[in-house]
């Protein structure tokens, strides 16, 4: 970044710690003017995604949100990429901030001496916050951090809620860890401490077991999505999963999401697709912005012609999903979520068939139109 641009970096930091939604948007914009790639700024949202707290909800979504939002932007034309963008800073924006200043953690005695990965299992079963993140910080940062990771991914998979948020925020923060600064990690790896001490099972559980492999579980999750595309979204993060998971684990995790489907409501129902399918002819022609006049109006057959039919053309597909995670990101709520699991469900769409995939993104097509009919969707010049 050029010296003009990273103060102007720095003031959107500085506005998005200061919950100032007028100034962090202004700076985007500035941001933009300055020729910083997408990349480049959505790098300046990390400190200030680091330090949100959720208040009303008991799992912060600023940094997976930030973290998916960098997985969408791939490939996507500029306006649109703008689009993710000016949606993640006005969800950064509004979440409340914690600031504190760290040096590294420091304890008497001879903690170079101590079973570091054990410390940090007994910290977080003995619910002790401050604890664990003096023996995660040393293990993360140490020989073989591999290992701490894998322990922190299991004990968060161990008992996965029914919406999966201990294994989707514990996924995420650990890779974001490759990311982050190293001056905002500490806080956002504090933040992963606090939430472990509340919501993990430390526990070792009675395994479940799930002989379907992940590939077979995704389909079932396009049908029964659970609350805005969790069952997705904790499919994605399985997806992600890093390898070396002794295949009892992996199958307990998979039987964890397979009870999760289980349980989540039906929503858009294959028949109800296909009706919808069945209702264009081959010489139809879609025009551009008939997906964006059905986010518009809330109209969920209209959208879903408009998608089928683009979506009948390989070629289109890119720019499709160009379309849908743009019109995602317009709508005019609060909502981490309408970054996240679109996102979610363009990264799986390689382990399932053409059939299952083009349903799987139907539906979330689906949910943005029922969205976007109760909340709005902001005109495209303003989301630019």
């Amino acid at each position: 970044m050029s010296a003009m641009m990273k103060d102007v970096a720095t003031r959107l930091s500085e506005s998005l710690n200061a919950n100032d939604p007028s100034a962090a948007m202004a700076a985007l914009a500035d941001l933009r003017h300055q020729g910083a790639s997408a990349e480049q700024t959505l790098s300046c949202l990390i400190p200030a995604a680091a330090r949100t707290l959720q208040l009303r909800y008991p799992t912060p979504h600023a940094m997976i949100a930030a973290e998916w939002t960098r997985s969408s932007l791939v490939g996507l034309a500029p306006d649109r990429a703008q689009c993710l963008l000016e949606a993640c800073v006005r969800y950064i924006a509004h979440c409340p901030k914690v600031n504190l200043r760290f040096h590294r953690p420091h304890s008497p005695g001879e903690p170079d001496k101590e079973d570091l990965l054990e410390g940090l299992r007994s910290s977080l079963d003995e619910h002790r916050v401050f604890d664990a993140f003096f023996y995660a910080e040393r293990a993360l940062g140490g020989p073989d951090p591999r290992a701490a990771e894998n322990l922190l991914l299991t004990l968060a998979g161990h008992e996965v809620d029914p919406l999966g948020h201990v294994f989707i925020h514990t996924a995420t923060g650990l890779r974001l860890q490759h990311w982050c600064e190293q001056a905002d990690w500490p806080l956002a790896l504090l933040a992963m401490m606090e939430f472990l001490s509340r919501r993990a099972h430390v526990d070792e559980p009675r395994l479940l077991t799930e002989p379907r492999p992940l590939s077979a579980l995704i389909p079932r999750a396009f049908e029964r999505i659970n609350v805005l595309g969790h069952n997705v979204i904790y499919a994605a993060e399985l997806n992600r999963l890093p390898d070396g998971f002794p295949e009892p684990f992996l199958q307990h995790l998979h039987g964890q999401l397979a009870r999760n489907i289980e349980k989540a409501e039906q929503g858009l129902t294959r028949d109800e697709y296909q009706a919808c399918r069945t209702r264009t002819k081959p010489g139809d022609t879609r025009p551009d912005n008939l997906l964006e006049q059905a986010f518009t109006n809330g109209d969920v057959e209209a959208g879903l012609r408009s998608f089928a039919l683009a979506w009948a053309h390989p070629p289109a597909r890119e720019s499709v999903r160009s379309d849908i995670v743009a019109l995602f990101a317009r709508i005019d709520t609060l909502q981490s979520h309408y970054l996240i699991y679109p996102a979610a469900t363009f990264s799986v769409l390689g382990k399932v068939s053409e059939r299952d995939a083009e349903f799987g993104v139907a539906h979330l097509v689906r949910h943005g139109i029922q969205a976007a009919g109760k909340y709005g969707l902001l005109p495209a010049t303003e989301a630019r």
